[in-house]
């Protein structure tokens, strides 16, 4: 088990729902329906969207995708409404292309996320 796992885990067991305060680094990178990186696209993550709100939620975290696509973006946790604490959706958005929103797995490794532009 990597030690980011093993962390996660443990914030999840010692935390339970309602008390969800981990965070995980995600990685990727942001390209075209036909392949192409997609440089420039925003992507942010936000306390209470898609989640329950908690007074210790921090501010949006925002990155911009790099010139090959690529970006990094530390993602906390949050705890659905009626559901079991997990990473907030991430919101991606670029020029000339149609909104998405990503919702992450735990530890979800290196994620591909693939916008519809025109």
């Amino acid at each position: 088990m990597s030690r980011s796992t093993g962390l996660t885990l443990l914030a999840l067991f010692l935390g339970g729902c309602g008390q969800c305060a981990f965070e995980q680094l995600v990685t990727g990178t942001v390209v075209d329906q036909d392949g192409q990186p997609v440089a420039g696209a925003v992507l942010r993550t936000c306390p209470g969207e898609n989640c329950t709100a908690a007074p210790t939620d921090r501010p949006c975290d925002q990155v911009v995708a790099d010139d090959a696509g690529a970006f990094e973006l530390t993602v906390p946790s949050c705890a659905p409404v009626g559901g079991q604490c997990e990473l907030r959706p991430i919101l991606v958005s670029a020029a000339d292309c149609l909104d998405a929103e990503i919702q992450t797995a735990i530890d979800p490794g290196l994620l591909s996320i693939e916008l519809v532009c025109h």
